[in-house]
């Protein structure tokens, strides 16, 4: 028998506000009844929250942003990837652009509409 659970996880780069906000956003996943699982690839929903005030941070994001995508393309796999935070706000264009298989981007005042 398998699973129906649908699995997210959350991967946060940068401030202290990220941290809170992707703890926002856990509890909205497990409200819609998602549980957190520790392996990215086995993830239903992989969400990136994003910063841009942190430089370091902003190209560790695209990175690994660019693995998943990668991952997710070469296995068909049918994981959905979601960019949050300020980056998702500011360069939401620029990541569609750049990685076409996204398939959701907000900003942190969108956290609601998860």
């Amino acid at each position: 028998m398998t699973s129906m659970t649908k699995h997210y996880y959350i991967r946060t780069f940068g401030c202290q506000m990220n941290e809170h906000d992707s703890q926002k956003i856990a509890g909205q996943l497990t409200h819609l009844g998602f549980s957190p699982i520790a392996d990215i690839l086995k993830a239903d929903l992989v969400l990136f929250n994003t910063c841009t005030i942190r430089e370091k941070a902003h190209q560790k994001a695209f990175s690994d942003i660019g693995r998943a995508v990668k991952q997710k393309t070469v296995e068909q796999r049918k994981t959905r990837i979601a960019i949050c935070g300020c980056v998702a706000q500011e360069e939401g264009a620029k990541l569609l652009s750049r990685f076409p298989e996204i398939d959701l981007i907000f900003g942190p005042d969108q956290i609601y509409r998860l």
